[in-house]
């Protein structure tokens, strides 16, 4: 796998996982994140986004994910 298609992979990834909040609450023991303090979609993105675009800067790759990129298809 190269590095290109490694963030290909992470943002196919966080596509699915931004739509299934239950995972997020389920592991509370792993993420500390129970259903009375979600934090909102806007946020979840904001950190997907943050950190793939991190992985892709650690591996000298401009990435430039944007938010509305999980948005798409």
């Amino acid at each position: 796998m190269t590095r290109g298609e490694m963030l290909e992979f992470l943002t196919a990834r966080a596509k699915e996982f931004r739509k299934c909040e239950s995972l997020i609450y389920k592991n509370e023991h792993l993420t500390g994140i129970d259903e009375n303090n979600m934090p909102s979609l806007a946020q979840i993105d904001g950190v997907l986004v943050a950190f793939i675009n991190y992985v892709g800067m650690s591996q000298c790759i401009d990435y430039a994910l944007d938010v509305n990129d999980l948005c798409k298809k």
